[in-house]
């Protein structure tokens, strides 16, 4: 059912009646709060709307996740590192050679000075 919805508020969206289907997100989370999809698409909403700051708290909680249920169990402690000393990024070489291609991305178009 909640799919439904998501897609009865995306075709709003194509549409740009942003408002309306900002409704049909806001409906979908209410049926359905763990899927970031519909955050994402509140979010976007949000922006064509310039909320940003309701755009940035939805885009965020897409990355994270919706809060935790207060009443479900904690997530476990993690296991300690054996090796505490353990650089945690592997070895890179300090000053890697430039690239001799002055255009790396052979798509993007870059004006170069004679």
């Amino acid at each position: 059912m909640w799919q439904a919805v998501k897609n009865e508020g995306n075709e709003l969206f194509k549409e740009s009646h942003f408002a309306d289907a900002l409704e049909k997100y806001n409906q979908a989370i209410d049926l359905n709060p763990e899927v970031p999809t519909y955050y994402c698409n509140r979010a976007f909403c949000h922006t064509k709307m310039e909320n940003h700051g309701l755009a940035i708290e939805d885009a965020g909680v897409a990355l994270e996740g919706p809060d935790p249920d207060p009443n479900s169990d904690p997530e476990p402690e993690p296991e300690p590192d054996p090796d505490p000393h353990r650089h945690p990024l592997p070895h890179r070489h300090p000053n890697p050679k430039p690239n001799p291609d002055p255009n790396p991305h052979p798509n993007a178009e870059v004006a170069l000075e004679p």
